[in-house]
């Protein structure tokens, strides 16, 4: 749950922070013309990454900028919970928001973006953040953006977020600019782990075989597209995803694993998410059970 503090936090942002331990963080926004995007950040699989920087802006960009201006989109967005925030230069009109008896905000009326992934539109949803937060430095005026499903995309997709002419505003009434769209796409799927790691040794005859995946997977895909082998000969297992992770292959041989033998792991690139994407190459990996 989010709480609204909107009128104090709109004195807070016009004012400098003095006697503040770290002065950067202090807002410094800029009220002149139009709210200009300063930056767009996204949950990249490894964390925060900026997928639009504004070079002209870089007083007014999040920690993500500070590697370089401009920067390539990002290209590794996770496909599971996604969330982008839109950063301006000054404080938006707060009617964009609509703030439910629970203190949670919502944008999905004002619709303040076109998104597109893979050429359909996407539904989404995601609330104001006037006072930006830890993922902005120096903090600033946000919308932070979420897909309304989950997982929102299917992995791979290239995606764009457009601003709706007009839909956008500061507290001036002037429109934000709408001439620049801000790419990013959803990162390939891919294996996170395996149990036992690829060329693992002493493994347990008994012990469980596991792949996790960066998406919830179609369980259909799985089908003569998994096998387990002993040199050329194929083992006899049940795969299956795990009953409480959708994003996990499991493999259970019918019987425990001969003692001291190679095994090989093999996943087709006919696996696909449950969107709809699909591996880009095939997953192999072995390990050798213990003496």
């Amino acid at each position: 749950m989010r709480l609204s503090m909107t009128p104090w936090l709109y004195v807070g942002l016009a004012l400098p922070v003095s006697g503040c331990a770290e002065p950067d963080l202090a807002s410094d926004l800029v009220t002149a013309g139009p709210p200009t995007v300063s930056a767009v950040t996204i949950t990249g699989e490894s964390g925060w990454e900026a997928t639009y920087c504004n070079a002209a802006m870089g007083d007014h960009t999040p920690l993500a900028c500070t590697a370089g201006q401009p920067v390539e989109p990002a290209g590794d967005v996770r496909p599971l919970a996604w969330t982008a925030r839109v950063v301006f230069k000054e404080l938006l009109d707060p009617d964009i928001e609509v703030i439910d008896a629970q203190g949670n905000g919502s944008i999905r009326d004002a619709n303040p973006f076109t998104i597109t992934c893979g050429g359909a539109g996407l539904t989404y949803d995601g609330f104001y953040d006037p006072s930006g937060n830890h993922e902005t430095s120096p903090p600033g005026p946000a919308l932070v953006i979420h897909g309304v499903t989950n997982p929102a995309l299917a992995t791979g997709t290239p995606c764009q977020i457009a601003i709706r002419p007009g839909a956008i505003r500061d507290k001036d009434g002037d429109a934000a600019p709408d001439d620049t769209t801000f790419g990013f796409a959803i990162a390939p799927l891919h294996v996170v782990a395996t149990t036992p790691k690829d060329q693992a040794t002493g493994i347990a005859p008994g012990a469980m075989i596991t792949i996790a995946l960066n998406s919830r997977i179609d369980a259909t895909s799985l089908t003569d597209h998994v096998s387990l082998r002993a040199g050329a000969v194929a083992v006899a297992a049940t795969v299956r995803l795990a009953t409480d992770a959708p994003t996990t292959i499991v493999i259970a041989p019918d019987a425990p694993l001969a003692a001291g033998t190679e095994y090989a792991v093999t996943v087709d690139p006919a696996v696909r998410d449950s969107l709809g994407g699909a591996l880009t190459q095939a997953i192999a990996f072995t390990f050798t059970t213990a003496p």
